[in-house]
């Protein structure tokens, strides 16, 4: 098995979370009006789906350090399947939530699993940053083309077909898997109880650095989920702007995550993780600033909600993969559990903020941007401490 094909199932894998946990949150209007809800009610779909994936990530990343990758790995991809079918066929909300939990609660694991394969194959040559680079460049546009084929899709065939096409996709990602993942971890004695996962999670967080360096980490990235959540709404139903052009403007902000990706590249191999994410994680504080000046002064247009988003996606391309691996290289020896406690930590973080923007006005750019603010200086605050600590 060549590492080529472990790394297009890596890419493969990571592209799959990212674009089931977009594709259907550019048709959550869609389904509030037909389902003749309340936003709220929708909005929480992208809370459940979070929460399933931090489960899956509390059990899956320590269980593959301890039974192998492919087997968790399979097994996940079809709980996932099943939970998208799931929402594609029922028209009752409560149906609704079960499924998108189902599938995070699947999905949850691919991400862990695939970082860790990347950490198998390359932290002895320490090249894990730069293939974490590699990979995402491609991962990146994920978002972008689940928001435009959801954004068509929901407008032009409905919104259940959102879901099929997301299950049509594991099934794919799951004989890709099949056939090209090996057991990437052996063990002679494997002990995968509750035990075993208690004692890696708590060797990992017993870290006090990394537990710092992971919540600047979490609030970070749950700044996208604060836009995808709120923006979407606001462009939709204030700016009336169509979805299906609401989903080509992903591609703007996913473009500005795309070029971070090789300032991150050019981070690992000449600077010093914690210079990476000085200047990262300062670029991200930066842009939520700027708009939260233009919300203060209410210049509230297209422009003035995706040009700092785009500079933060910038910051934050450069500032996910040196974050993760210097994570990873806190606890070598648990790279799965550490995978898994970034995935948690990550998807309950966005499950939180999510809750909080769920009950924000959608005729005002105010309350996201100030909650944006909050979130990123917080987070560039929590990485200066864990350099002070370390």
């Amino acid at each position: 098995m060549t590492k080529t094909r472990q790394l297009f199932n890596v890419v493969l894998l990571e592209f799959l979370k990212k674009f089931s946990g977009d594709i259907y949150i550019i048709a959550l209007p869609a389904i509030a009006a037909s389902l003749n809800t309340q936003r709220q009610h929708v909005q929480i779909m992208v809370s459940l789906f979070l929460i399933g994936a931090a489960v899956s990530q509390l059990i899956c990343g320590s269980l593959s350090d301890n039974l192998g990758r492919r087997r968790i790995l399979l097994s996940s991809l079809l709980v996932f399947i099943v939970g998208a079918f799931t929402c594609a066929s029922f028209t009752d909300l409560s149906m609704l939530l079960v499924g998108i939990f189902v599938m995070g609660l699947g999905i949850g694991a691919a991400p862990v699993i695939g970082k860790a394969i990347i950490f198998d194959l390359y932290h002895k040559s320490g090249k894990t940053a730069l293939f974490l680079v590699i990979t995402s460049a491609f991962v990146v546009w994920a978002p972008a083309v689940a928001m435009a084929i959801g954004g068509n899709v929901s407008h032009y065939f409905g919104w259940h077909f959102v879901f099929h096409l997301s299950g049509v996709f594991g099934i794919v990602a799951w004989i890709v898997s099949y056939f090209y993942l090996p057991k990437t971890v052996p063990t002679e004695k494997p002990q995968p109880g509750p035990m075993t996962i208690l004692h890696n999670y708590s060797t990992v967080l017993s870290n006090l650095v990394f537990s710092i360096s992971l919540l600047g980490l979490a609030l970070t990235t749950s700044m996208i989920f604060i836009f995808y959540t709120a923006g979407y709404f606001i462009m939709n139903h204030t700016l009336h702007i169509p979805l299906n052009i609401i989903g080509y403007f992903t591609f703007l902000i996913v473009g500005g995550n795309f070029c971070g990706k090789f300032l991150g590249g050019y981070f690992s191999l000449h600077l010093k993780e914690r210079q990476a994410l000085f200047i990262s994680s300062s670029i991200c504080a930066l842009s939520a600033s700027f708009m939260f000046v233009a919300a203060w002064l209410h210049f509230m247009n297209v422009y003035t909600m995706l040009g700092p988003m785009m500079v933060y996606m910038f910051g934050l391309g450069s500032l996910m993969p040196v974050a993760r691996t210097y994570l990873m290289h806190l606890t070598p020896k648990h790279a799965g559990t550490s995978a898994g406690i970034t995935g948690i930590a990550i998807s309950l973080t966005a499950s939180f903020v999510c809750l909080l923007v769920s009950h924000f006005s959608i005729h005002a750019l105010l309350p996201m941007a100030t909650l944006m603010i909050f979130v990123a200086i917080s987070a560039w605050v929590m990485f200066m401490l864990s350099f002070r600590l370390h």
